[in-house]
């Protein structure tokens, strides 16, 4: 189990608040946040600091420790500044032939829609599988594709019902139609214990404001060892190309437009880095891997279980209470740590609930809250009051 007590030594914003909007955004560490002091208080963030020479250092170290963490190596992982610009990227780099189409689930958050519809100005159609209950079935998402298939994207965390899909059968199944499985994966990389390498998974692209508790404009694409094979003998092409993709790094070579580009998933990246951002997603991802992926995972899991409990015995569940947690009708390997409550008046319950300095989050019809390593069973309990107050 972790130690809640030195977690949120490191995130203060806990302890005075019950904070459970982390789908919308995480807090960020102290260590983030005295790092960033410091960096803009002087000259840190300008050629004439020593700092400003680890540059390259510090991002290669950003893969490394991207690759211990969350799965693979440094090189199937790319830096990118949000969830939509990787998907784009991913979307960018498949060689689409007019009829053909990608899958994708209805009621996805709209980053994981737009770049697949702008495919139409190729001919490229989106075919959105019907999920009126916000669940993203692996099964239904199989059986829409056909032989002109290319991709299947898909939330690995539903952002309004929490439903976690199965990406290892999903995964399977692409494999074995020869379809790309692409996952917007800012629901649950950081709160998930995913191993990607063995879940199958093609390319996975996630900010890192939610639950890697970074700054916003620093994120992270996953590039399988498969996808990246493809790179390498042109069966996907970076539709995109910046002047820090190649394979060496050297501000004397500047001109030398010929260079090899990077064999990993670095040749994916677009332009010069938010380093500071980046530097203090190292400084989460560094928490990550003290705390343990699997634990911060499990922590979360007893939180949403304690919850839904409480909801049950307080009377406060659907159909005699005045809440329904969508979760509470999956199986326990289909929940996360996001759970959507569909209400009355979601955007009016949360205004109450902040009135009462507990933090959750409006969606559509839902409200919506969610457990994380900073959390821990007295935030369970003050929403629990907050939501009998009504």
């Amino acid at each position: 189990m972790i130690d809640i007590a030195r977690v949120r030594e490191e995130f203060p914003l806990a302890r005075e608040w019950c904070f459970l909007a982390t789908a919308s955004d995480g807090i960020l560490p102290e260590r983030s946040r005295r790092w960033l002091a410091d960096y803009f208080a002087g000259a840190g963030y300008l050629e004439v600091s020593p700092v400003y020479a680890r540059y390259f250092e510090e991002l290669a170290a950003l893969r490394e420790r991207a690759g211990r963490v969350l799965g693979g190596r440094a090189r199937n992982w790319s830096l990118q500044p949000n969830t939509s610009y990787g998907l784009n990227t991913v979307a960018a780099a498949v060689p689409w032939r007019e009829g053909d189409n990608v899958v994708l689930a209805d009621r996805e958050f709209p980053a994981n829609v737009q770049p697949w519809m702008n495919l139409a100005l190729r001919g490229v159609a989106a075919r959105r599988v019907p999920a009126p209950d916000h669940r993203a079935r692996a099964e239904d998402l199989l059986a829409a594709c056909d032989a002109r298939t290319r991709v299947v994207a898909v939330s690995g965390v539903g952002f309004l019902s929490g439903y976690a899909t199965d990406l290892a059968a999903l995964s399977i199944g692409c494999r074995e139609r020869g379809i790309w499985l692409c996952v917007d994966g800012i629901q649950g990389l950081g709160n998930r214990a995913w191993d990607l390498a063995a879940l199958g998974v093609d390319f996975l692209a996630a900010g890192g404001q939610k639950w890697l508790c970074a700054p916003r404009g620093a994120g992270l694409l996953w590039v399988s060892d498969r996808a990246l094979a493809a790179l390498d003998v042109g069966t996907l092409r970076p539709g995109l190309r910046g002047w820090l993709d190649m394979r060496r790094w050297n501000v004397e070579d500047l001109l030398d437009y010929d260079q090899p580009v990077s064999r990993g998933a670095r040749r994916l990246e677009i332009g010069t880095y938010a380093w500071h951002d980046f530097v203090c997603l190292g400084h989460s991802l560094a928490l990550l891997e003290e705390l343990g992926l699997a634990e911060v995972a499990a922590h979360a899991d007893r939180l949403r279980e304690r919850f839904l409990d409480g909801l049950a015995a307080h009377g406060l569940a659907a159909p005699a209470g005045p809440y329904e947690a969508l979760a509470a009708a999956d199986p326990p390997e289909r929940r996360s740590q996001v759970v959507g409550l569909r209400c009355t008046d979601a955007s009016g319950l949360r205004a109450r609930l902040m009135a009462r300095r507990v933090v959750a989050s409006a969606r559509e019809d839902l409200l919506r809250v969610a457990f994380h390593h900073y959390n821990d069973e007295s935030d369970v309990d003050r929403l629990l009051e907050g939501l009998a107050a009504g």
